[in-house]
C-alpha cells in the first residue's frame, strides 16, 4: 500500500482524516499550515508544493484549480491531485472506507505516469476517476 500525501481542507470532517490517518497515510491539515480561510487558490499552492492530494467537499471550486486539463490549457498546479467528495458530510467516512482501496490502487498506478496526479470524485453511489 503507498503512502499517500493528503491535505485535508477546511470543510472536511474529522472523522475521515482521522480514517485515513489510521491507513497510514500523511496528513496536512489546512489549519496546521495557517490557511485556514485563505482563498482556494492559496490552498491549492500549498498543496502543490506539499505534492499532496486535496481533500475537500468544494468540487466546484478545486474541479478548476486541480483539473487534468485545466482551463487555458497547461497546468500551473502539477503536484496537487484532488479527492473530492459529492456526498453529505455524515455519508464521508463511510464512503472514504468503501473506496480506499481504489484510492490507493489509482495513487500507485499514477506514481508511474508522467502525470502522477490522482484525480477522483466520490458520491454518495459511485467513484469517479478523472484520468
Amino acid at each position: 500500500m503507498p503512502t499517500i500525501p493528503f491535505l485535508i481542507d477546511e470543510d472536511v470532517p474529522e472523522s475521515v482524516a482521522q480514517y485515513l490517518r489510521e491507513r497510514g497515510h500523511i496528513i496536512h491539515y489546512v489549519r496546521e499550515l495557517s490557511l485556514a480561510g485563505s482563498p482556494d487558490p492559496i490552498v491549492a499552492a500549498a498543496g502543490d508544493r506539499l505534492g499532496a492530494v486535496i481533500v475537500t467537499w468544494n468540487t466546484r471550486d478545486f474541479r478548476k484549480l486541480a483539473s487534468r486539463v485545466p482551463k487555458g490549457g497547461r497546468a500551473r498546479l502539477r503536484r496537487l491531485g484532488r479527492l473530492s467528495f459529492r456526498c453529505s458530510e455524515a455519508q464521508g467516512r463511510q464512503r472514504v472506507e468503501t473506496v480506499i482501496e481504489i484510492i490507493e490502487a489509482e495513487f500507485a498506478r499514477a506514481e508511474q505516469r508522467p502525470d502522477k496526479r490522482l484525480i477522483i470524485e466520490v458520491t454518495g453511489t459511485t467513484v469517479n476517476l478523472i484520468i
